[in-house]
Order: C-alpha cells, then sequence, then structure tokens
C-alpha cells in the first residue's frame, strides 16, 4: 500500500487518512481488519469523532479487573452479589404471649417506619409468616422486650424458624432466652441466624416463643423487632 505523508494532510493511504483530527476511514474502501491498540503507545488518545468506517471487534473476555476510578456513570445490573434487602418489622402493640413451647407471634407485626426505609423490595408477612424477596443469604435478627405479669419467669426467650416446603414443617434455627425474677420485671432476649434462601417460592421464616408462663411482648419505641438483611447470593 502506498502512503504519502503530507505537511498538511497528515498520513495518507488506499481508503484511509491519519491527521491531527483523527483517523477516517473512506467509505467502502478497505477496513481495519485488526488493530494493536498497544501499538499506539502509552498515553496516546485518539478522539472518537476521527474514528468512522469498519472498525475490529473489541472482546472483554479476559479482562480480569479495572480499576475503579476507570468506573465511571451509572451501572444498574452485573452486580447480584451486593446488600440489596434490608427490612426492619416491629411489634405494633403491647399483647400477651402464652407459656409453654409451641407459640407464635401471628399478629401485631408491621413494618418499621420511624427513621427507617426499606432498601429492596422488603419482605412480605402474613399471619406471622414472612416470605423472601429474593434468594440470597440473610441475617435474621429477632429481638423482644418482655415483662413477666405477676410472677417469677425461669426462662423466656424467641426461636426463629425456616421452613423450606411452604410451611409443611419448620425447623429452629436459632434460640434465645432471658431469665425474670423478683414479680413484675422488664427484660431483653434476642435471636440471630444466617439463613440460605435458595428457593422464594418455598422458603418461609416465623418466630416462636417459648417461656416458662405467661409473659408480655412490648412494642413501644420498636422494643420488639424483626431485621432482615441479605448479605449475598446463596451459597
Amino acid at each position: 500500500m502506498a502512503l504519502t505523508l503530507s505537511g498538511t494532510n497528515g498520513v495518507v493511504g488506499a481508503g484511509f487518512t491519519v491527521d491531527a483530527s483523527g483517523v477516517s476511514v473512506t467509505a467502502g474502501v478497505g477496513t481495519f481488519s485488526s488493530a494493536v491498540i498497544g501499538s499506539i503507545g502509552a498515553g496516546v488518545s485518539v478522539p472518537a469523532a476521527g474514528l468512522t468506517g469498519t472498525l475490529p471487534t473489541i472482546s472483554a473476555a479476559s479482562l480480569t479487573s479495572v480499576p475503579a476510578a476507570n468506573i465511571v456513570g451509572v451501572v444498574t445490573t452485573g452486580f447480584s452479589g451486593s446488600i440489596i434487602e434490608i427490612d426492619c418489622w416491629n411489634v405494633s402493640s403491647n399483647f400477651t404471649q402464652p407459656g409453654s413451647h409451641g407459640q407464635y407471634i401471628t399478629s401485631n407485626w408491621q413494618r418499621k417506619s420511624t427513621h427507617f426505609t426499606k432498601k429492596g423490595t422488603g419482605m412480605s408477612e402474613s399471619s406471622g409468616v414472612f416470605t423472601f424477596p429474593k434468594t440470597g443469604l440473610y441475617l435474621i435478627r429477632a429481638h423482644l422486650s418482655v415483662n413477666t405479669i405477676s410472677d417469677n419467669l425461669a426462662y423466656c426467650g424467641p426461636y426463629i424458624q425456616i421452613s423450606t416446603n411452604s410451611g409443611g414443617a419448620y425447623d429452629r434455627v436459632s434460640e434465645g432466652y432471658t431469665a425474670i425474677d423478683h414479680g413484675t420485671r422488664y427484660s431483653f432476649a434476642s435471636s440471630e441466624a444466617v439463613v440460605n434462601v435458595t428457593n422464594i417460592s418455598t422458603f418461609r421464616c416465623r418466630i416462636e416463643t417459648e417461656a416458662a408462663g405467661s409473659f408480655n411482648v412490648r412494642a413501644s419505641n420498636g422494643q420488639s423487632i424483626l431485621d432482615f438483611i441479605r448479605l449475598g447470593d446463596s451459597t
């Protein structure tokens, strides 16, 4: 291929010109079949307006990392492992919970509204049973503020239960207790677990309580809450 060097026009060849404005290709005359970007030299840039005609396909298949400083604009996809679900529920009013095991908090749940807005879709609740909006690893934390009614309470606490078959059966994945003595007194009991939610159609969560006798669950100022935080993708 013959090349012409010109102080005015730069480098002129069959079908292309390289000058101060960039690289241009004459329509219908020749194509770039390949390009080695490294041969241009470090620190050299080619204006986008100066690239015309048929250019080679650039693949990022072997790309292993991109410096954070080079990521600009708004990225909305491709980061499925991020924390995209945070939800918090609290008890809406005080209520009395029976003693013994096998008791469940089936009502009085509401999404926390004071200084909180859910992140993501959020959990769904019906009669004390919670369903998940997305698969992933979830941190679940149950905190109950309780008081005795008239007598000592040897033990009292919440259990976190998970079902993988749409509520057909539940497993206890975490237990927590407190004890209260000397009549009508107050205490706090909590329980937490990390759960691998692999199917949002079949996974369920509910809170069971167990105590030596009846007790009150307290509601004011978010004393009794239930947190759901998605930590990452399912394993």
